[in-house]
């Protein structure tokens, strides 16, 4: 059985959304937020046989002012619709032709080829993200996805960067895909999911490229596979898919290709540069991973002119066509000034107040120094602090779980053996991607703003559980003996 909320308050109050066992008089929180826009909450795990139940909204701060419900449906249906295995099916097709190549190749099952250990991590991935897709069957979109969908819709070729205050890469994409599959909302999730399968290996190769061991990459991968937000987000239709398969796409050719050629740099530049149109807010974090390249493989100039002029004809080609349109080149950064500034100063995220820039909110408001400090609170308090809601989420489970503490030591571990054998590119890229929206950690709790860490928390904890099993599994044996 689920249980569909649609909800939107108005105020600066904290609230508590609970199902009350109305006969044991027990309360199942089921979300803190002050918006819930079209979620779905299993419910059934929660439900006894004879009991009766009721939903309740209660505000938990006491704060001046009234505070308005300015929407809240609910819907009760049961179970959910029928939708083909495609993942069995898959995974039949896979692991019968693997079997069969192994008997007519007369070789043992193990060890497996590089691609035969993708596929399989693929594919765990994708039958974790197929129920969840069969789940959303008929559920309207939720977050920016709608309005992504309208504007894929309207786009024109002719006019391919008029997407009001949105970046358009994202838009193009979704926009092709349905060329392919269709205009449905269905068809809208199938190519976020399909984006967040080609994750898995892009994050398989960046693991093996950083720590040349696979057992490493295979950890990484299944936490990114299984992980409860990865999956949920991978099927909501939202643009964080797209810029973390960027990302790690970057990423991997930052720490992977040798700087041998001019083209190598300008197909960085150009991927830095998609990287830009799908968030532009991911252009500093190119240009400071870059220079971390630059310094590490000491590429010649010669090259890294190419990478440059790729770079800055792609951004500056957008914020040209942004000031041509819009009149601000920045106007798809500006556009959100209100909700981050909101969210800092009265706990609610809104558009509410007078329009303002990044520029004057950063550094003549909050103050240079202020933002840098924030910002290295919020990122030693997203890795180091356990009860964080983006750690217990990055880490796979569910913010209100307690689960993710027992993955949290091998994070750590992670995190201090890499700076101990001075493997420095998970530490370098991860903070070049974060940058200074570490400032905004504490505020503005929407994990999709912060998705693309999710690959580093992945990293290093693969790294920490890997390196205690090898040292528990030496320690053993040398016991025995």
């Amino acid at each position: 059985m689920t249980l569909h909320i649609d909800q939107w308050i108005e105020g600066s109050a904290r609230q508590r959304f609970f199902l009350l066992d109305e006969t044991t008089k027990k309360e199942r929180v089921l979300s803190h937020r002050p918006v819930n826009r079209h979620r779905d909450f299993d419910i059934k795990k929660f439900l006894k046989p004879g009991h009766s139940y009721s939903l309740h909204l209660v505000m938990e701060d006491k704060v001046p002012g009234k505070v308005f419900v300015d929407e809240l449906n609910v819907r009760v249906f049961p179970g959910v619709p029928y939708f083909p295995p495609l993942d069995l099916i898959l995974a039949a097709a896979f692991f019968t032709g693997l079997v069969l190549t192994r008997v007519l190749e007369r070789r043992p099952f193990l060890p497996l080829h590089h691609w035969e250990t993708v596929s399989i991590l693929v594919l765990i991935a994708l039958a974790f993200r197929w129920r969840v897709l069969g789940a959303a069957f008929g559920q309207p979109l939720e977050g920016d996805a709608g309005a992504y969908r309208d504007l894929a819709l309207a786009l024109s070729w002719k006019s391919p960067f008029q997407n009001g205050i949105r970046e358009p890469f994202y838009i193009w994409v979704q926009n092709i895909g349905s060329v392919f599959w269709g205009t449905g909302l269905m068809k809208f999730r199938i190519t976020t999911l399909l984006l967040s399968l080609a994750s898995i290996p892009l994050l398989y190769f960046f693991c093996l490229a950083t720590t040349n061991r696979r057992a490493v990459a295979v950890c990484a991968c299944l936490l990114m596979a299984c992980g409860e937000y990865a999956v949920i987000d991978a099927v909501r239709g939202e643009r964080s898919q797209l810029f973390t398969f960027l990302m790690l796409a970057f990423s991997l050719g930052v720490v992977r290709m040798a700087p041998l050629s001019r083209k190598r740099e300008a197909l960085l530049g150009g991927l830095g540069g998609l990287l830009s149109w799908t968030w532009l807010a991911g252009a500093l974090g190119v240009v400071l991973a870059y220079l971390c390249r630059w310094v590490h493989w000491k590429v010649p100039l010669k090259n890294v002119v190419f990478f440059w002029v790729v770079l800055s004809l792609m951004v500056g080609g957008f914020l040209f066509q942004q000031k041509q349109y819009r009149g601000d080149p920045l106007q798809s950064l500006n556009a959100h000034v209100n909700f981050y500034k909101n969210a800092k100063e009265t706990g609610l995220p809104s558009y509410a107040g007078e329009k303002s820039n990044w520029f004057h909110y950063f550094w003549q408001q909050e103050g240079a120094m202020k933002v840098v400090s924030d910002s290295v609170k919020g990122t030693f308090d997203l890795f180091l602090n356990p009860t964080n809601p983006f750690n217990k989420i990055f880490l796979g489970f569910h913010y209100s779980q307690p689960y993710s503490y027992v993955l949290f030591p091998f994070l750590i571990a992670g995190l201090a053996l890499t700076l101990y054998r001075r493997e420095y590119w998970g530490w370098l890229l991860m903070f070049s991607f974060l940058n200074i929206s570490g400032s905004m950690l504490r505020d503005v709790r929407d994990p999709r703003l912060f998705y693309h860490l999710m690959p580093f928390f992945a990293y290093f904890f693969a790294v920490g559980f890997v390196d205690v099993v090898t040292f528990s599994r030496s320690l053993l044996i040398s016991l025995r003996r």
